[in-house]
């Protein structure tokens, strides 16, 4: 049934109907309908009930209450309508609900939530891109060490990488490195000492340094050891001056020093 005029107006009844989606809600008031709705007379009967309703019931007609009224006691059900009481009890007492403004407040309010979620998806691309990021150098890094030796194609630790985890001090590749290629194996302890000095950290000395000849073919094979890391690691995508990573990690600053203090030189 639908009444063809505005409330307080005078009209006639009629049958039409109403698709499904245009219902908001369900009461648990009835009213008897006659069954034949033809006459005028019927259809005013209705509306006659309807206005005395509305008169009973001036703060709307009470909802169908699944719980109370059709005597649902599912779990999940009963759960969805208390947390629908609280967020209608919510709506209600929200100062929108009774602003004369609420329009133009309510576009505002939904204008930040969408900024809100751009900004929320911004953020979740960025922390994809750090993510992709870090796994990709993880991958160039594996790659490193599986062309250095120390671990094997399917990842396995080998015995040089298990060298270089017990190294806690210098470039852990680079000492490695000389380890394994048998740099130290020609010299004196002097010599040894002296080649240690380099992963010293110490201040760049302005200074030209002048090796004497039983430390410049360590010093050699230190840039050279130095200058292979660093291209692998350019090879595998990694960023890395070549020269750069050559000077940072061969510091010859202490060897001469160091090899007059071994050798007992004053």
């Amino acid at each position: 049934l639908g009444l063809t005029t505005r409330p307080g107006e005078k009209g006639e009844m009629h049958v039409v109907p109403v698709p499904l989606p245009l219902v908001s809600g369900l009461s648990s008031v009835r009213i008897n309908i006659p069954p034949d709705l033809r006459p005028p007379e019927a259809r005013q009967n209705i509306l006659f009930a309807v206005q005395e309703l509305g008169k009973r019931y001036p703060q709307g007609l009470p909802k169908l209450h699944p719980i109370n009224d059709m005597g649902i006691q599912e779990p999940e059900l009963v759960d969805l309508v208390h947390k629908l009481q609280d967020l209608e009890q919510k709506q209600c007492s929200h100062r929108l609900h009774k602003s004369g403004q609420s329009e133009q407040e309510l576009s505002w309010y939904q204008r930040k939530a969408d900024l809100n979620s751009e900004i929320q998806q911004l953020k979740s691309k960025m922390r994809d891109s750090q993510l992709q990021k870090f796994r990709d150098e993880l991958r160039n890094r594996s790659r490193v060490l599986k062309i250095l030796g120390h671990i094997d194609a399917d990842g396995v630790l080998q015995l040089k990488g298990r060298a270089a985890c017990l190294i806690d001090t210098g470039d852990e590749l680079l000492i490695t490195e000389l380890m394994f290629n048998g740099t130290f194996n020609d010299l004196d302890h002097h010599q040894v000492a002296s080649l240690a000095s380099c992963f010293v950290p110490c201040d760049k000395s302005s200074e030209q340094i002048r090796l004497r000849n039983e430390l410049s073919r360590p010093m050699m094979q230190l840039q050279e050891a130095a200058r292979k890391i660093a291209e692998v690691q350019r090879e595998c995508k990694l960023e890395v001056n070549v020269e750069e990573y050559v000077e940072s990690t061969c510091r010859p600053y202490l060897m001469d020093v160091i090899y007059c203090w071994s050798s007992g030189q004053s």
